[in-house]
Formats: structure tokens, C-alpha cells, sequence
């Protein structure tokens, strides 16, 4: 991927950044084989993100940006032409190491030991939609990288040396997901995705040292998308055309409304949605006209239902009153729309899909210019992408508590998850539920189903038998 771009349609495909997001009827089924493994006697020191001495100052984005623009290692990418991810591990030790240019990890570990991340992106000096993001690509590459040679040293047996790699990779996907768009947000859970994989498989090798711990220090959420959505999102419709700011503050000139609804940039948006994407000038105006005295008389009565009178509603240019009622409903629907979202998921999700589906609805109905059916994001898409990771990681830390009990207990998994007290078994956090969790004969069942609406292929189930 040559670069990106941050629009709205690429913010629904986004999504595909993260793995495993294909629409499949079928439920994941994990079948794992672990050892029993105690509390180490150190139990934090083997941290998933680096720590307060490893902190250096600096901003990480500068390094990143660098690490981005190298095509020493982007132009020759030995990853492309192996299935590295998905080859048994018996194969994989049988390649030899991934090769990987030097300068990569050298660079990336300068960057995830930075005091801090800002990303200095320019909303309020360009045009969000159209601000080009190529580091993002490039990214996302470098995780694949850490992941290979994590995986490589998991084949050998070197956890150690493995987690050293995972420390890198799930920095990386948090300073990535500390960018305020949702495109960032949405990488860096794929990069954290695909670090957890590595450490679902290592926990399955023989010796592999209990990471209870070492999981439960990763931060929930992950990647915390709230700052993208509740400043970035909703504030979208400003940052592109700042002039619709304050339209109800004071008075305005009929030259300034007709530029309004005339702006070249605005007028795509509700134009393709109304009339399609016109190439002519005058049939463009044309349409514009159109537009205006067709959402004119509705945009006037639902203001006066509103509050205002009469008498100042009929002495405002007509661009005035369809673009006071198109903010106002705007700013309506974004706060119905987003306001969940400041809530646990298990408490947002079905209001989440409501407003969703009210927005696609009756919200588009209300709009006299389709502003926020348009610009507003599918919040309950991008949320689902937190806690998708969120969820898996709980459900390796519960996988960590069976393992700490069969070492406390003979190599025997408990019939009932609150048999587990060495250490305490976490919660769903879909559901805010524990996990439902069954034994049958030898084998543990782990599992987690999403809500309906979710595809079949993101509810998980974990059969875990200790190794004899």
C-alpha cells in the first residue's frame, strides 16, 4: 500500500486493516495444548510495553515518519514472499530466521522508548478528508516484521527474546492509535492483533513462562479511539469548512450564504447524495438552486417548531435558513450519534446500533443537506474493533489462570472458572460477563460469543488440554 488516504468510505474499510475482519458464519475454534506454569517469581518482569527506565525524551513520531521513509527495507520485502503468519511452527523452524534489514529494528527501537507520541497532523491548516497518511503502510509493515521475528524465537524457544520483540510491536500499536483519526486508531489495533497472535501461540510451546502478568499490564482499552471519535469525528464537518463554525453566532451578508451553499468543496458532499456528481458548472448551480428551494420550506417550519419566530425565520436570506436548520440538525444527530460511545461497550452496543440505524434512517430523512448521514462515522463498527482486541486479551490472561491453577493443582483444569483464585479471572468485557467456561473429561472450554450482529467468525472458543 503505496499511501492512504482519510476519508470516509476508508474509514469503513479500515477495518479490513485489522485481521480476521471477513465476514465468515463460522465460529474461531483454538485448540491448544499449554503446560501448567505458575506465577513466575518475577512476576513484571516481562512487561509488554516498555517501562519508566527504558522511557527516553522525544517525540516517537519523528522516528516513526523516518522509519517510514526508508526503502531499503519497504522496496525489498522478503515477508512478501513467504506465508510467514500462517506456516505450522515445525515448518517455520525448518526456513531459518526471517531475514530483516537492521536499520528497521534499530530504528523502531529508538522510537517506541520516546517519553511521548504527537503526530503534529495539520487539521487546522488543510483539508482533513484529503490529508495523505503514508506512514501508515508502512507501519503496519513494521509490525509484520516484529511479529516474524518474535515468531522466530518462539520456534526456538527464546521467550525472552521473543517478548522483547512483542514489547516493540504492541508500542508501536499504541503510538500509532495515539493519532486522533480513526484510520490510526483502527492500525494500531491491527498491530496489536497481530502481536497477540504471536503470544496465543507462544503460550502454547512448552516452557513458555506464565505471562498473566505480563498481559494484564497491557492498558484496556488497547487503543483508546475516544479521542479520534469524540474530538476528530465530531468536529469533522468544522475542520473541513471552518466558516460553518459559528453560522447562528451573528449576522451574515445574503453574498456570504450564497458562498456557503456555492463552496466548491461543501457543495460535493450534499450534491453527489442529492444530484450525483456533476462536471458542468451550470448544471451544478443549477442543482444548487434546486436544492435550496426544494429543502427551503421544510428547513423554515421545523426551525419555527423549533423555537424561532416567524418574523426572524421569513427575514433571513433563504440560504440562511437551509443552512441554520442543516447545522442545528447536524450537531443533533452527531451528539445523539456519538455520545455512546463514552460509555463501557457492554453498556453502548445495543445503543450504539439504534443510533446507528436511526442515523441511516429517519436522521437522513430529517437532513434538508445530508451532512452527518455522510460525515458521521458507523460508531459502532470502529468501537468494535477496540474491544475485539480487548476481549482477546482477557481471553489469554484467563488462559494464563487455568494454566497457574493446573500448576498449583496436580496438572488438573478446574470444572467452573471460580475454582481459579491464584489470581483473578477477568471478565468479558463485551458483556462485562465472566467467560463461559466448561470442562468436559480432559478439556477445558473457553468461550466467547459476540453479539448478534457481529459475524459468526469473531465469537472464540479456546479448547485448552494440559500437556502431560
Amino acid at each position: 500500500m503505496r499511501y492512504m488516504r482519510y476519508s470516509l468510505p476508508f474509514v469503513l474499510l479500515a477495518a479490513c486493516v485489522v485481521p480476521g475482519w471477513a465476514n465468515e458464519d463460522k465460529i474461531t475454534v483454538v485448540k491448544m495444548t499449554v503446560s501448567p506454569a505458575d506465577e513466575p517469581r518475577e512476576p513484571l518482569a516481562r512487561p509488554f510495553l516498555p517501562g519508566y527506565l527504558d522511557r527516553k525524551p522525544g517525540n516517537a513520531a519523528l522516528f516513526y515518519y523516518r522509519l517510514g521513509m526508508q526503502r531499503s527495507w519497504r522496496e525489498r520485502d522478503p515477508l512478501n514472499q513467504i506465508d510467514w503468519s500462517e506456516m505450522p511452527l515445525e515448518e517455520y523452524r525448518k526456513t531459518g530466521p526471517p531475514p530483516v534489514d537492521k536499520t528497521l529494528l534499530e530504528g523502531l527501537a529508538l522510537a517506541v522508548r520516546r517519553t511521548h507520541c504527537d503526530w503534529q497532523l495539520p487539521f487546522d491548516e488543510t483539508d482533513p478528508i484529503s490529508l495523505i497518511l503514508p506512514e501508515l503502510g508502512a507501519l503496519r509493515q513494521v509490525a509484520r516484521h516484529v511479529a516474524a521475528q518474535a515468531r522466530w524465537h518462539v520456534a526456538q524457544g527464546e521467550f525472552d527474546e521473543a517478548i522483547k520483540m512483542l514489547r516493540m510491536g504492541f508500542a508501536l500499536g499504541q503510538d500509532v492509535g495515539k493519532a486522533p483519526t480513526l484510520v490510526h486508531g483502527l492500525v494500531g489495533i491491527a498491530c496489536g492483533v497481530i502481536m497477540n497472535e504471536r503470544v496465543e501461540e507462544m503460550i502454547q510451546q512448552p516452557g513458555c513462562p506464565n505471562l498473566y502478568w505480563s498481559l494484564t499490564g497491557l492498558p484496556s482499552p488497547l487503543v483508546d479511539l475516544r479521542p479520534a471519535v469524540m474530538d476528530t469525528e465530531a468536529n469533522l464537518l468544522v475542520l473541513m469548512f471552518p466558516f460553518l463554525r459559528d453560522v447562528d453566532a451573528k449576522p451574515r451578508s445574503v453574498e456570504f450564504w450564497r458562498e456557503v451553499l456555492s463552496h466548491k468543496e461543501l457543495r460535493k458532499f450534499y450534491l453527489v447524495a442529492e444530484a450525483g456528481d456533476l462536471k458542468d458548472e451550470a448544471a451544478t448551480q443549477l442543482a444548487v438552486t434546486g436544492i435550496l428551494i426544494a429543502a427551503y420550506p421544510r428547513a423554515r417550519n421545523d426551525l419555527i417548531r423549533q423555537g424561532f419566530s416567524r418574523e426572524k425565520i421569513d427575514a433571513m436570506p433563504t440560504a440562511q435558513v437551509v443552512v441554520l436548520h442543516a447545522m442545528r440538525t447536524y450537531r443533533e444527530l452527531r451528539d445523539q450519534t456519538l455520545k455512546w460511545y463514552l460509555l463501557p461497550y457492554w453498556q453502548a452496543a445495543p445503543n450504539m446500533r439504534r443510533a446507528d440505524e436511526y442515523l441511516n434512517t429517519e436522521g437522513r430523512r430529517r437532513e434538508v443537506l445530508p451532512l452527518a448521514s455522510l460525515l458521521l462515522p458507523a460508531v459502532s463498527a470502529a468501537r468494535r474493533g477496540e474491544v475485539r482486541i480487548d476481549r482477546d486479551i482477557a481471553m489469554l490472561r484467563c488462559v494464563e489462570a487455568l494454566r497457574m491453577h493446573a500448576a498449583r493443582h496436580g496438572g488438573r483444569l478446574p470444572e467452573r472458572l471460580d475454582q481459579v483464585t491464584a489470581v483473578p479471572v477477568p471478565l468479558d468485557p463485551v458483556w462485562n460477563k465472566p467467560f463461559s467456561y466448561r470442562l468436559e473429561g480432559k478439556t477445558g472450554i473457553l468461550e466467547s460469543l459476540m453479539p448478534d450482529d457481529w459475524p459468526r467468525q469473531h465469537d472464540r472458543r479456546y479448547e485448552i488440554t494440559i500437556r502431560e
